[in-house]
């Protein structure tokens, strides 16, 4: 607004109108609020591991943490490709109009809130009722 309404360019990809621009801003919000929620499906499982929330909390930010920097290291690749924080910064390829790699980003965080919920199901219906 303080620049005026006009067509949102980025070099290298072709300029995207001011509504076209807002869905896909919004797609993005979308997909980051995905990735977070790996996250909060990996705090949640801790947290009925883990004997109090601050354990749990402190735990899954460590997790994101190592996950980070394994992720920027090259000699484990292969596991890095594995963790749902490889994925969280594919969501500027929304403005390239690239969406090809937003499919493996979005399989990842499904995955992972999969199994973080799956687990933490067959943890609280095998826990004791007043554990």
């Amino acid at each position: 607004m303080i620049f005026g309404w006009h067509p949102f360019h980025r070099i290298g990809a072709p300029p995207l109108s001011t509504g076209a621009a807002a869905v896909r801003l919004f797609a993005g919000a979308c997909y980051v609020t995905l990735c977070v929620l790996s996250v909060g499906a990996i705090a949640l499982c801790l947290g009925t591991l883990l004997p109090g929330p601050a354990e749990a909390l402190g735990a899954s930010v460590a997790f994101v943490i190592v996950a980070t920097v394994v992720n920027g290291k090259d000699w484990v690749h292969w596991l890095s490709l594995a963790l749902p924080v490889h994925y969280w910064s594919r969501w500027t390829q929304l403005l390239d109009g690239c969406h090809q790699s937003l499919f493996a980003g979005l399989l990842a965080q499904a995955i992972t809130i999969a199994v973080a919920l799956t687990a933490t199901w067959i943890i609280l219906t095998r826990r004791e009722p007043a554990a």
